[in-house]
């Protein structure tokens, strides 16, 4: 695997800061199911236009290979083939406006490499010295990409299931040693025991599903004959779980609210997708862009929600098998199913909220999504 360079990030280029908006190019994502080949003919040279400040590392002779399963967050994701060997190119979302939030990001990724975390994906810095360039109206990386496949589902196996447990609990103990650079700001930084943030954030979340909106998102479903039966009887399912599941979980949340842990930079995003595979071993963790300070029972839950779903045994197993590596507290332990259970509720209404309050059109595997979601919901009532 290619090395990421210097730990810390070099000072933005100048070449790279967002100039005007007239320069944003309206660039058509993978994730909208479009082929890297399509995407990189539609952007009319904008991956190349990056990939010329790479030239350290890549040469003319590189090429775009489509990605089979695109995320669903709005960044481009590019397959870069090259004689150095493979690369990710990811565009960060439209709109993504602050570079030190990302560069932060970087810095956190980097030491963790040090700490001999190999399956973490690392920037690579361009010729410039920056882990990050704009370009066409969005910030860009490129890193190693990362061998193995997603196929958890396709392939479970208690074997597979303790080896991501124990991945993402070698992950937790490098992470929590993180500290910034003096003077750089981070949303990744050291913090004392206090009520995880996403305990707060979930609070904050179901108390904005009052009545009146949930009518209106209600009346939207009726109004949208277009997306057909699937879609609406999912949609309807995932409604109807939160209307009779949200009193009881908010509950649960305001009592962890009482309840201080421990706080360490996690992932916060770590799920099937993100979870590669070589035969048995994990061999990436990819995707951190959603990592923050926070409590390590939110990636556990995350991820046994999404690789095991409601099977109360395997989720045994895979608690054992973080903690051969790291022991949890109690409140910790405690806090993992509450964040399973309040994940659940509110992930299904985030996808309702974007399709029928945002006008965002689903995809087939958004559908597959709110399906998931909706008999998980049906099990928790």
């Amino acid at each position: 695997m290619l090395e990421s360079g210097p730990r810390s990030p070099q000072v933005f280029p100048r070449k790279c800061r967002p100039a005007n908006a007239a320069e944003s190019d309206r660039l058509i994502s993978i994730t909208e199911k479009k082929s890297a080949s399509e995407a990189r003919a539609m952007q009319a040279g904008v991956i190349d236009r990056v990939l010329r400040d790479y030239r350290r590392i890549l040469t003319a002779q590189t090429a775009c290979v489509p990605v089979e399963r695109p995320g669903f967050s709005g960044a481009v994701v590019v397959r870069i083939e090259s004689p150095a060997g493979p690369f990710c190119l990811r565009g960060w979302p439209l709109g993504t406006e602050s570079s030190e939030r990302i560069l932060a990001l970087h810095e956190f990724l980097a030491y963790v490499r040090e700490q001999e975390i190999n399956y973490i994906p690392v920037p690579i810095a361009c010729d410039e010295g920056s882990t990050l360039v704009w370009i066409a109206g969005r910030f860009w990386q490129l890193e190693p990409w990362l061998p193995g496949h997603a196929d958890f589902w396709s392939r479970p196996s208690d074997v597979r299931l303790a080896a991501a447990f124990r991945a993402l609990c070698r992950l937790h103990q490098a992470a929590c040693g993180f500290r910034p650079p003096r003077g750089r700001p981070s949303h990744l930084g050291p913090a004392e025991p206090a009520v995880a943030p996403t305990v707060l954030d979930r609070i904050e979340l179901i108390e904005r599903w009052n009545p009146i909106r949930l009518a209106v998102l209600r009346e939207r479903i009726c109004q949208c004959p277009g997306d057909g039966p699937a879609v609406a009887l999912a949609a309807g399912r995932v409604l109807s779980g939160f209307e009779r599941c949200a009193p009881r979980i908010e509950r649960e949340l305001r009592s962890a609210s009482q309840m201080p842990v421990p706080l360490q930079p996690c992932l916060r995003d770590v799920w099937h997708d993100h979870v590669l595979f070589q035969d048995d071993e994990v061999s990436g963790l990819i995707d951190p862009s959603a990592a923050r300070t926070d409590t390590v029972a939110a990636d556990i839950s995350r991820l046994a929600g999404s690789l095991i779903a409601d099977d109360r045994l395997a989720w045994g197993r895979a608690i054992d098998a973080y903690q051969s590596v790291r022991q949890l507290s109690e409140e910790e332990a405690a806090l993992v199913g509450i964040l399973d259970r309040s994940g659940v509720l509110l992930s299904g209404m985030a996808w309702l909220e974007r399709r029928y309050l945002e006008g965002v059109p689903f995809t087939g595997r958004a559908l597959e999504r709110l399906q998931r979601i909706a008999a998980r919901l049906s099990l928790h009532s």
